[in-house]
């Protein structure tokens, strides 16, 4: 295209004149120059595609700016190019910076350039993370090692400088914008809660002298840089406030209130912060009249001023309970707790259970355990009762845990005192509660011993669980307390309209979405959908073959489903496929050799009965004759068009074998 160009051009310059003459107007030229252009845009889009080809993989860390201020936020972008699938590395801590990954998943994109006919395609995976330095000085974020598939690649090391924030007046009213981070607790013990709160103060703009109420935290948000910790996805509560400043003038400040409370769940240092917040300040604001504004007015920002507010990090010591002196009725409880036990029923008979109810009260009570009554040797020598953990049911503020205990002796039998053991955070102390006895009646069976299935008492050299064992009582079944019990006394039975009850609605649920999955996809995909719709679309031209009353529009249907099919599958164009085009379509899709030089000359001879007529074919059918052995009939692409001269049932078969061929081969 580029010599036709300049000679073009430079004939242009040569024969202006005698253009002229002979009619062509500047109007005429922008004509034709546009229809060459069209054409040569048109010829590019219809230029055999062959396979995308791929660049060199390149994986490495890429930065806006290397320098940055303490507790002001940047990006950091891991850009992977032409990698296969790559993962998010982990990163080694560094002390002085917060690296944090926000896109677990990377962002894709993918573009594709066709020059000259060849197509080349690359993609890239971007995964962003933020970084916040804690405190000034030079970094270094190492080498680390990315996984692409199969392949591993390592990064260049990086290196970042975090600088010292601006000096600033002790005085928040000398400041457009202020932030303040204080906590209600400077160390806590685990489990324990601490609440963190930020004010954020932003000082009201005004129009001649007079203030006016905007929501500036909406606008920092929008168009400012704004990193808030964990407060981020905090709603805040909106206060006033007139400070003076340090020449004694009184300025309004929006103060904007973050509360959140954090958990400690482990015993390491609770880091809270830090908080930076950039925003072109209005330093004047002059107000217009706007017809489509609620109060018929809008603000007009006349000179701003860039503005930092930011609030240091703040660390809470988080502390584990000490070991020294730890009872061993201590599993793990932290607070100030209150322990209360009873017993229902309080008469029953031997070989019947009771419902042991502990509840415990106070705070926390997530993670809370009670009691192991495992642990408890004088309620195990008089009860028998599972060993397996109890699950505790929180209501109405207290944490209770039921457990069925079964008396082992007849007459007046005691619970036993039980003790539980927390650490009190206000006292730093070890706590054990203990409960006080309770007194049982255990009446004797009434009658003859009968089948039903009761907890036995484990030996307690066994791990495996109690065993079950007949019962001694009769009349009517008794009422068991516990859910385990009654699970265990009764055999669980599923009927098949139960089973199918289960079974049919996720399965029916699976069929939807693998329908609604393939309904997308030939909606979005446009090769996908060619490729399911090949088949038929050949088979249709196929029978217009078979019914078509001219030799020649037989020949013609026949090659289009050929082609047709061969373009559908492989995304092609198929308007402009040639023998030749089919030939390399189908190397480069792996098909045996044969089987490709047998189809494109199946479609050579097709073109040649096509703009040559029936003498074509005849010739065709008398080669393939002369060259056939005696009793025997050639095989090759010929002998398609040798029969009757036009495509038969037997050549519609020998097309459909080539199909499947081909489709398998796509697969």
């Amino acid at each position: 295209m580029t010599p036709i160009a300049a000679t073009r051009s430079g004939s242009t310059r040569a024969a202006t004149r005698p253009e002229r003459a002979a009619g062509f107007s500047p109007r005429g030229r922008a004509v034709r120059a546009a229809t060459l252009m069209l054409i040569a845009i048109v010829g590019a889009l219809h230029v055999p595609a062959a396979h995308a080809q791929r660049g060199r993989t390149v994986i490495d860390w890429k930065l806006d700016r290397r320098t940055c201020q303490v507790g002001e936020p940047f990006e950091l972008r891991l850009v992977c190019v032409n990698a296969d699938g790559p993962e998010a590395p982990p990163l080694p801590p560094i002390e002085g910076l917060d690296i944090t990954l926000l896109t677990p998943a990377p962002q894709h994109f993918s573009s594709t350039t066709i020059i000259n006919g060849r197509r080349s395609q690359e993609t890239t995976d971007t995964f962003l993370y933020r970084v916040v330095g804690l405190k000034a000085g030079e970094y270094t974020l190492p080498a680390v090692e990315v996984t692409a598939g199969r392949r591993t690649f390592t990064t260049s090391p990086l290196t970042l400088t975090i600088t010292p924030a601006p000096a600033e007046s002790d005085n928040l009213a000398d400041r457009f914008m202020f932030a303040s981070l204080v906590v209600d607790a400077e160390s806590v013990y685990v489990t324990e809660s601490v609440t963190a709160t930020l004010r954020v103060g932003v000082r009201k703009l005004t129009v001649n002298g007079q203030e006016v109420e905007v929501d500036l935290w909406r606008n920092i948000v929008g168009s400012g840089t704004v990193n808030l910790s964990v407060f981020a996805n905090v709603e805040p509560s909106l206060t006033t406030a007139t400070m003076r400043d340090s020449n004694g003038d009184r300025h309004a400040y929006q103060v904007y209130r973050f509360d959140v409370t954090l958990r400690a769940e482990q015993a390491d240092p609770l880091l809270i912060g830090p908080v930076f917040i950039a925003w072109s300040y209005p330093t004047e604001v002059r107000a217009r009249r706007d017809f489509f504004a609620i109060s018929g007015q809008r603000l007009e920002v006349v000179r701003s001023q860039h503005t930092t507010a930011r609030a240091q990090a703040v660390s809470v010591q988080v502390k584990a309970p000490p070991s020294d002196g730890q009872p061993e009725s201590y599993n793990g409880a932290i607070g100030r707790y209150r322990l209360d036990v009873d017993v229902k029923p309080d008469v029953v008979e031997l070989g019947q259970p009771v419902t042991l109810n502990v509840s415990i009260r106070g705070r926390p009570l997530d993670g809370v355990a009670g009691p192991d009554l495992s642990r408890q040797p004088d309620l195990v020598s008089r009860f028998d009762f599972r060993r397996d953990e109890v699950v505790g049911e929180m209501k109405d503020g207290a944490k209770t845990f039921r457990q069925a205990i079964f008396p082992k002796q007849e007459g007046r039998q005691t619970v036993p005192p039980i003790e539980w053991t927390y650490f009190d955070t206000r006292d730093e102390r070890y706590v054990t509660l203990t409960s006080e006895p309770i007194t049982l009646n255990v009446l004797p069976p009434k009658s003859a011993p009968t089948q039903m299935m009761v907890l036995d008492a484990p030996d307690t050299q066994r791990d495996d669980g109690p065993a079950l064992t007949p019962a001694q009582g009769g009349g009517i079944s008794p009422n068991y307390v516990d859910p385990a019990l009654v699970l265990a006394s009764r055999p669980f039975v599923l009927g098949w309209q139960a089973a199918a009850t289960l079974i049919v609605p996720p399965v029916l649920l699976a069929a939807l979405l693998v329908t609604r999955r393939r309904q997308a996809r030939l909606r979005d995909d446009a090769a996908y959908r060619r490729r399911r719709s090949a088949r038929r679309t050949a088979e249709a031209r196929l029978a217009d073959a078979a019914r078509a009353a001219h030799e020649a529009e037989q020949v013609a249907s026949v090659a289009a489903a050929v082609r047709g099919f061969i373009a559908d599958v492989y995304n092609l164009p198929s308007g402009a496929m040639t023998a030749d085009d089919v030939r390399r379509a189908l190397g480069e899709a792996g098909l045996a050799p044969a089987l490709v030089s047998e189809i494109a000359e199946f479609l050579e001879t097709c073109d040649a009965a096509r703009y040559a007529g029936g003498t074509a074919i005849a010739a065709a059918a008398a080669t393939d004759a002369a060259d056939a052995p005696a009793g025997g009939a050639r095989g090759d692409s010929h002998s398609i068009l040798a029969a009757e001269v036009a495509p038969g049932a037997d050549d519609a078969r020998r097309v459909r074998e080539w199909m499947s061929q081909i489709e398998a081969a796509a697969r």
